[in-house]
């Protein structure tokens, strides 16, 4: 069976000075190092050398398998190809034809003997600054050392595959479980196994190294992610990494209280965490988290530790978040040649199913950092000033060759969507239910709601064919009422009413409209997400989806405005009436009496909702506040 006798690292802690400038194509001290490596070996015809750059090559086979695709290609040396002819296109023409794929060589890899590959690479010298891919292809241009050495290039990507000019061509098969994660080359039908990337490439092979080398695969999973991590548990608390929590609010974000109340539940010694606004205080990590980010999970500062302690190439990682049942997360699985986005290939895999560690070109919202890179970050978001400060930022890191990764291991929490937050009106999170449902529900909807839908439920009927149900929070109350307040334009409780549409309420009561303060929309939605499954449960056979809503308002009794309400039909098929203040503390007296039955309420608790008939059968009063002011909102349904 093959195996690797050696591997040399060739130029480790040397300064290529070819190389010290990214966009530059140098490498004449690569090959120099190389004739230093292998002078010992010159001689060794049962030695094979594989040579790559190693920093931007992922392999992903073993030994046995290169050799065997090696040998059948039946060469000395054999060269990776290319689809371009480069650095000097005018050379195009004289390289020899290829019956089938890349006419080019590509000096970025290549394998074979070892006396046939010191022959090569001595065969004349190489000055400072010279181009190691020119001075390859100069010697397979010469068809008498060619054919002497026996050098070939892997046209068809058998053992090769550049990515550069050619991402289009592969992509990462899956179906393979015997060898686990393949990238396979469309163009040709080959699954090449040392895939080697240059210049903007470099993200696509990232991309591919989230799978290849047996990083991820469909049966186990993320088999990296349990790599070089440590255990805090087994780590005297007060000797946990230090961390710098930073908070960032660029831009008002709703929910803002939740944020905080995630943070302080971080299962987290709060000894080992300081805040971003001490000056100069040594940390071993950085954790920063923007305002729009929630972190559902208390274990979340833990869980990144232990991932990113004990591997200098996992210094850089972010917990995936994402919006609510949106595509839009804190990550991007590609850029552009600009650096703006693009979906890659496993982007929505990654965000529904995928479980892994995930190097990625751009994170921003949350991250946390090894405080040993900070010092070599501290000028990437003026990196490149047309960008915008977080695109900037992963420009520089991408530029740099700084993984960025992020951990889909677990549920981390989600991200807020801050578009459309209007810090115009009181109360703005109230109005925020369409951008951010989950936490909107969280904060306005009753605790007990959830329970009204679960089979079985015991409906409570105070009087006949009436029902009430809990289905706001007291803060829904509090802000509902506020807004009311501030808006202050309150009716006068008369027959004319220029709010309507006929200019005349029959039964006229002092109140505002909710299309008065912008509200409602949200209402509408309110009523068919909340209100419609309830009703339906309660008067079986009645089903309006959406529900018809044109009278929607919010009133106020008073001894000395409008105390009570004379006997009435409700303009419905039915009525929502929901108490928003305490009877007791709030108020005194109050209440509804249904005419027809003799049955009264005058106990609801706030954020209750009471469900009635409108037309016919429920003729209602409203029964005298004595005392206080009394809220109710009412919403007439399907009139």
């Amino acid at each position: 069976m093959a195996a690797v006798s050696d591997v040399s690292l060739i130029g480790r802690r040397t300064t290529l000075k070819d190389n010290e400038v990214p966009s530059l194509a140098g490498g004449s001290q690569q090959v120099r190092l190389l004739r230093e490596a292998l002078h010992e070996y010159k001689n060794d015809d049962n030695l094979i050398v594989l040579f790559f750059d190693s920093y931007d090559v992922i392999v992903n086979a073993d030994a046995e398998e290169i050799l065997n695709r090696f040998y059948k290609h039946e060469a000395k040396v054999l060269f990776s190809a290319d689809g371009n002819c480069w650095p000097d296109s005018t050379l195009a023409m004289k390289y020899p034809i290829v019956k089938f794929g890349k006419r080019y060589l590509n000096s970025g890899a290549f394998v074979g003997y070892a006396p046939e590959v010191y022959k090569m690479i001595t065969h004349q010298p190489i000055d400072d600054g010279e181009n190691d891919q020119l001075f390859y292809t100069m010697l397979y241009l010469d068809d008498h050392l060619r054919e002497e050495l026996n050098i070939k290039l892997d046209s068809t990507s058998e053992i090769f595959q550049n990515l550069k000019g050619a991402v289009e061509d592969v992509s990462i098969d899956l179906s393979l479980p015997d060898k686990g994660p393949q990238l396979a080359n469309n163009a040709y039908g080959t699954l090449p196994v040392i895939v080697h990337a240059a210049g903007s490439s470099r993200i696509h092979l990232n991309n591919f190294g989230n799978y290849l080398a047996n990083w991820w695969n469909p049966k186990d999973g993320c088999v990296a992610c349990h790599e070089n991590t440590i255990l805090l548990e087994q780590e005297d608390q007060q000797k946990w990494p230090t961390v710098q929590l930073s908070i960032f609010f660029v831009r008002a974000a709703p929910f803002i209280e939740f944020f905080f109340e995630y943070l302080m539940k971080l299962n987290y010694p709060k000894s080992r965490i300081s805040l971003f606004i001490y000056n100069k205080k040594r940390c071993d990590y950085l954790f920063s988290v923007d305002s729009e980010v929630h972190l559902d999970n208390p274990e979340t500062l833990h869980l990144l530790i232990e991932a990113n302690s004990n591997n200098l190439t996992r210094s850089f990682i972010a917990p995936l978040v994402v919006r609510l049942g949106k595509l839009w997360s804190n990550f991007w699985g590609a850029v552009t040649q600009d650096g703006f986005y693009a979906r890659s290939f496993d982007y929505t895999a990654i965000l529904n199913e995928r479980r892994g560690l995930w190097n990625v070109p751009y994170v921003t919202n949350i991250y946390l950092i090894k405080s040993s890179r900070l010092a070599e970050l501290k000028d990437a978001y003026s990196y490149a000033v047309a960008q915008d400060a977080d695109m900037s930022f992963c420009q520089f890191c991408r530029d740099s060759g700084y993984f960025m990764f992020v951990d889909s291991q677990h549920y981390y929490g989600h991200l807020l969507d801050p578009e459309d937050f209007d810090t115009s009106v009181i109360h703005p999170d109230l109005y925020n239910i369409f951008q951010n449902k989950f936490d909107w529900e969280r904060k306005y909807l009753h605790e007990n709601y959830s329970n009204v839908l679960k089979p079985h439920y015991n409906f409570t009927l105070p009087c006949p064919d009436v029902y009430w149900f809990p289905l706001f929070s007291r803060e829904f109350c509090r802000h509902l009422i506020d807004i009311m307040e501030n808006f202050g334009k309150w009716s006068g409780g008369k027959n004319q009413d220029e709010r309507l549409a006929g200019g005349y309420e029959n039964v006229p009561t002092r109140d505002i409209h909710l299309n008065q303060v912008g509200f409602e929309r949200q209402w509408l939605y309110i009523l068919d997400t909340y209100v419609r499954p309830v009703q339906e449960l309660v008067y079986l056979g009645y089903s309006k989806q959406p529900p018809r809503a044109i009278m929607n308002f919010v009133v106020r009794y008073h001894p000395d405005e409008q105390a009570s309400l004379r006997p009435h039909h409700d303009a419905s098929t039915y009525t929502t009436s929901t108490a928003l203040n305490q009877v007791g503390s709030d108020y005194e007296g109050g209440g509804v009496r249904y005419v027809r039955y003799n049955c009264s309420i005058v106990d609801i608790e706030p954020g209750w909702t009471v469900l009635q008939p409108g037309r016919l059968t429920h003729y209602h009063e409203g029964l005298p506040t004595k005392k206080g002011i009394r809220y109710i909102l009412v919403s007439f349904v399907d009139p």
